[in-house]
C-alpha cells in the first residue's frame, strides 16, 4: 500500500526510462545548436585565417565532449533501468495487474 501512494510524488513522475529520453533530447538538440553554429560561424565573415579555424574548432571540440556526456548518461540511464526491471521490478505496477486480474476474474 505505502509504494502506491509513493508513486504520485513528483519525484518519482519521470522514472529512469523519462530521464534517458531527456538525455537523448539533450543530444539532438546540442546537434541542432552546433550545425547552426558551424553554419553561421562559416557564412559570416566576421573571422578570417587561424582565427576562424581557432574558434570553429574549440567550438566543435565543445559541443561534442557535452553530445558525448549527453549520450554516456543516456546509456547508463538505459542499462541501469534494464538491471533494476530485471532484479526488482516496481510494487506499483504489480499491484495494478493484480488488480485489473482481480477484477477480471469477478466479472
Amino acid at each position: 500500500m505505502g509504494c502506491k501512494k509513493s508513486c504520485w510524488f513528483p519525484h518519482n513522475w519521470l522514472c529512469l526510462r523519462g530521464l534517458y529520453w531527456v538525455f537523448i533530447t539533450l543530444f539532438y538538440l546540442t546537434l541542432a545548436i552546433t550545425l547552426y553554429w558551424v553554419y553561421a560561424l562559416s557564412t559570416t565573415p566576421m573571422l578570417s585565417g587561424a582565427a576562424y579555424w581557432q574558434s570553429l574548432v574549440s567550438m566543435l571540440i565543445n559541443s561534442l565532449s557535452m553530445m558525448l556526456g549527453f549520450l554516456t548518461v543516456a546509456a547508463i540511464l538505459k542499462v541501469l533501468r534494464k538491471i533494476v526491471h530485471a532484479v526488482a521490478p516496481c510494487c506499483c505496477e504489480k499491484e495494478e495487474k493484480t488488480e485489473v486480474v482481480a477484477t477480471k476474474q469477478d466479472k
